[in-house]
């Protein structure tokens, strides 16, 4: 540890240099920098949670950044409360800066359930 710090001290220039030299080394590389945040990368393949988010993807043909949401009532979907809670819901999400509007599907945006 002495003989760094006494070659720092003995030759401030070069340490000031091979400083800069490296940051400017890593700071070139900066660009290649790739991100992933996409949650489902973070489970393993065999993950039977990552799994069944698969096969509902594809019963469902969603695009990778959809929402999906399930409301459960034990008095049933189909009652005032549980269609109000639905709704209000719905205009909540709809709200939401960068929802497209015509892409919610709920009970209160389709015309016709069957």
């Amino acid at each position: 540890m002495k003989k760094l710090v006494q070659f720092s001290v003995d030759r401030p220039r070069l340490v000031v240099f091979l400083a800069l030299a490296l940051t400017i080394l890593f700071a070139v590389q900066l660009p290649n920098i790739k991100t992933d945040t996409d949650p489902k990368n973070m489970l393993p393949v065999t993950s039977p949670v990552r799994q069944y988010n698969d096969e509902v993807e594809g019963w469902f043909a969603l695009h990778p950044d959809v929402i999906v949401l399930g409301i459960r009532s034990d008095q049933g979907t189909f009652t005032a409360g549980t269609l109000r809670r639905i709704e209000n819901l719905t205009q909540a999400i709809l709200k939401i800066p960068g929802v497209i509007a015509p892409d919610v599907i709920a009970l209160p945006t389709v015309d016709d359930v069957t």
